[in-house]
């Protein structure tokens, strides 16, 4: 037999001819939907070596971060108040009103510009027009009337207890922190200031509360935080009849929660504080 018919035969019959002894390679698989030829969404092997999951664009990882502040879609300095966080104005200096940690390094407090019957929408109401009136003056955070009711609404109960200085809006510290303000008869400088830095405008004043040169403001609030008279509130601050509760803005002792009652119809402002 010829070597051309030799070879023809064992060719024929298969298995007789082999450029090497080694085995075939493991098998790979690849799947994946191309965005213009370069996605690859997923790449698995047989071997226990290699799996690897991933999505590939022109060489960019998509991957998503272990940072829980992108996570969650908010940082602090970002200027979005987040999870955590007690102000965000988006900066990151310190002695602004918010540290860079964002916590509070002080409340504002002023008297409201406008003034009001006893007739301010209740509780709520009142909150609103602090609020509005801050809102107004560019004052960042949120803001609650220094009111008390007979259905459990007060500072003593509804406000943030805070643990640094409350300040006016040009700095000046009226006490050092909750208790100081609360649990103190004095305090550090009078509430004298409007949302705008300005004077409040004089108040007319009744006839039941003669004090010359002083501004009476809605309370019916003791130094406490609490109610001070239960008929005296205005019909939960939402009617003109009877007598309202007030302090004097100009006073630093008691006073300035606690001093006489006025007509409900009598216009005052309201004190207002950053929570």
């Amino acid at each position: 037999m010829s070597k051309i018919q030799a070879l023809t035969c064992c060719m024929l019959v298969g298995g007789c001819f082999s450029p090497t002894s080694t085995d075939p390679p493991q098998e790979t698989s690849v799947s994946g939907t191309s965005t213009g030829g370069a996605s690859v969404t997923s790449v698995e092997s047989t071997d226990d070596s290699m799996v690897t999951s991933g999505n590939l664009t022109t060489g960019e990882s998509t991957g998503e971060s272990t940072d829980a502040s992108e996570a969650t879609g908010s940082a602090c300095g970002d200027g979005e108040l987040g999870p955590g966080e007690e102000c965000d104005d988006g900066a990151i200096d310190a002695g602004d009103g918010c540290s860079p940690n964002c916590t509070k390094e002080f409340r504002r407090v002023f008297i409201t510009s406008m003034q009001f019957t006893g007739n301010m929408g209740g509780i709520t109401g009142s909150h609103t027009l602090c609020q509005t009136a801050a809102e107004s003056a560019g004052l960042p955070g949120v803001f609650r009337a220094w009111l008390s009711t007979t259905t459990e609404n007060s500072p003593d109960q509804d406000f943030v207890k805070s643990m640094v200085p409350y300040v006016r809006v040009d700095e000046a510290v009226i006490a050092l922190d909750w208790e100081d303000l609360a649990e103190d008869d004095d305090l550090l400088a009078p509430i004298l200031l409007t949302e705008f830095g300005e004077a409040p405008q004089a108040t007319i004043y009744p006839p039941t509360c003669v004090i010359e040169d002083l501004i009476v403001v809605w309370t019916d609030t003791s130094v406490l935080g609490k109610l001070l008279y239960p008929d005296a509130s205005c019909n939960e601050w939402k009617g003109t009849q009877g007598e309202g509760s007030v302090g004097l803005a100009n006073a630093v002792d008691a006073g300035w929660t606690q001093a006489c009652k006025v007509p409900c119809t009598t216009m005052a402002p309201i004190y207002c504080f950053e929570q």
